[in-house]
């Protein structure tokens, strides 16, 4: 909607997404799906949870990708430190890249500009594991074992429409 096509994904580990960890899964067939549906090019780097690991591996994502005008992470601190990527190479958000990331509202609220996030509805996910949890200890299985709540995208300041790239 915004014009964007050319994005760098900062996503979880690989190995997390090769033994089955459910958001690891969800999160890159996504991905991929989107790469297809909206013909975007692919620029992305699995990688793990520590804050220099991350700000690694969007550094390679700006460097490598000049292209590159929007940026997507699975990691809920990893929009700091694509944040401070790109202070690093003198840009900034929104004005040379949007930026969306999968985290929770105290969370984009530390980042300046408020970033644009997709949310995930924690009292119903805490509803639904303890409903779960009393099924099991009763015994009953007729209820699903996975029950998918679907997030919301909370649009803040770091997306804007693309105009022109650096």
């Amino acid at each position: 909607q915004l014009g964007h096509r050319e994005d760098g994904f900062l996503a979880l580990p690989s190995e997390m997404r090769q033994t089955g960890f459910g958001p690891a899964v969800r999160s890159w067939s996504g991905y991929e799906k989107s790469l297809r549906k909206y013909a975007l090019s692919a620029h992305n780097r699995e990688v793990g949870y520590a804050a220099q690991e991350l700000l690694e591996a969007a550094l390679r994502l700006i460097d490598e990708h000049p292209q590159i005008t929007a940026f997507v992470t699975t990691h809920e601190f990893g929009s700091l430190s694509i944040i401070q990527a790109m202070q690093m190479r003198g840009r900034s958000i929104p004005e040379d890249y949007s930026l969306v990331a999968l985290m929770t509202e105290r969370i984009a609220d530390l980042a300046m500009p408020p970033v644009t996030y997709v949310d995930f509805p924690t009292y119903s996910m805490g509803y639904q594991a303890i409903a779960m949890l009393v099924r099991a200890l009763e015994n009953d299985t007729s209820e699903p074992d996975q029950v998918l709540i679907p997030p919301r995208l909370v649009i803040r300041n770091s997306t804007s429409k693309l105009i022109g790239h650096k």
